[in-house]
């Protein structure tokens, strides 16, 4: 199976997986409209391209100069690890 960024598309189970969140909240985030998803015979699917934008407006959220509590800012770098890595 090809790593999950050179996937067009993946399930939310491994999005919320990527991401480090539960099923629950990835599903909260597309409700609100922060993460688009495409809903395919009964399988919600992610963008892998709507994923990294995803991630990297998070990474951009914080323009105001404070820094990340220390439980958030861990989680990023994690998710800038795993998109250089693949």
């Amino acid at each position: 199976m090809l790593p999950w960024r050179e996937r067009l598309t993946i399930r939310a189970r491994e999005a919320a997986s990527i991401l480090s969140v539960s099923e629950r909240h990835l599903r909260r985030l597309i409700r609100s409209g922060l993460l688009p998803a495409i809903r395919s015979e009964g399988v919600v699917l992610i963008r892998t391209a709507d994923l990294i934008q995803y991630i990297n407006a998070k990474q951009d959220d914080r323009s105001d100069g404070k820094p990340f509590p220390p439980r958030a800012a861990k989680a990023l770098g994690s998710l800038r690890r795993k998109l250089e890595v693949g």
